[in-house]
């Protein structure tokens, strides 16, 4: 049986999980969050997840785990360090695991908008460049990497000093970067 460890920084969506995995069968509770900002692959928490997981499974499988997939939706323009980041998950990859990353694409100064004003401490970047997270990707080892555009996200967006005024909704290409630890 496959299991899964969510990692998140806000409480909030570690609540939400938790109250989702309570509604499932106990057969089907193969899954854990923890609240946590992922610097290594060895990390005591993650570890700890992993380990309580195969433990749950009767598995006998030891330390250090790693995984065969690992997804991130809307979590990179937030992270500080790209280069130590992708790393980092290079690091907590099976060799052939694969990371499916998804972001919303940096297309310009008008990308800041995805963020209202009020929201936008904690952003690290607005949106991600395609090649140049290309280059990061393949700079710390990844293989078979790929960038492509997943799907346009429209949202209404409020107005600001200085920017085009925008009639209705805004588009935001989204990105899935794609890679392969050998």
């Amino acid at each position: 049986m496959r299991s899964l460890v969510g990692i998140d920084t806000a409480d909030g969506m570690i609540s939400a999980f938790n109250t989702k995995l309570t509604a499932l069968p106990e057969s089907k509770r193969n899954l854990c969050a923890i609240n946590h900002f992922l610097t290594s692959a060895d990390s005591p928490e993650l570890q700890g997840a992993a380990a309580a997981l195969a433990t749950q499974r009767g598995e006998e499988s030891q330390p250090p785990y790693r995984f065969d997939l690992i997804v991130s939706h809307l979590t990179l323009h937030h992270i500080p360090s790209l280069p130590e980041i992708f790393a980092t998950l290079k690091d907590c990859l099976k060799p052939g695991g694969v990371i499916a990353l998804t972001d919303y694409e940096d297309f310009g100064p008008e990308a800041i908008r995805f963020h209202p004003v009020g929201k936008r401490p904690g952003v690290e970047r607005h949106g991600l460049k395609k090649e140049e997270t290309r280059d990061l990707l393949v700079g710390v080892g990844f293989n078979e990497v790929r960038v492509e555009e997943a799907y346009v996200l429209r949202k209404e967006v409020q107005p600001e000093e200085g920017m085009k005024e925008v009639e209705g909704e805004m588009a935001f290409p989204f990105l899935i970067f794609y890679g392969v630890k050998s």
